[in-house]
């Protein structure tokens, strides 16, 4: 999810632009596929980190992407300990963990 900002705007200042309904549509390409029964497992997490890598890799790199998403995962997963739900996940959520989470 926030990885898709990465690639977007490696910047923070210029992820601070990016508007609410390009957040939620990174957000949701990022678990695109995930439908657990509840909870995460560890298929599902590894599924989350290849999307997450994949397309931030494209804009800073494979290594770095590794490092943002792994910063990421646990965050959504902390917000939303079951995977099914994280499509609630908003704008306001996206923007602060990619901050916290920005590639240097």
């Amino acid at each position: 999810m926030a990885e898709k900002l990465e690639v977007l705007s490696p910047d923070e200042t210029e992820v601070e632009k990016l508007s609410q309904e390009k957040f939620m549509e990174l957000a949701k390409q990022c678990v695109k596929g995930i439908n657990p029964q509840g909870g995460w497992s560890d298929a599902q997490k590894a599924e989350f980190t290849s999307r997450c890598v994949q397309t931030a890799a494209k804009s800073v790199g494979e290594q770095k992407a590794k490092s943002y998403c792994d910063c990421m995962l646990p965050k959504v997963i902390e917000a939303y300990p079951n995977a099914a739900d994280v499509g609630a996940i908003t704008p306001a959520q996206i923007e602060k963990w990619a901050k916290q989470c920005k590639v240097e």
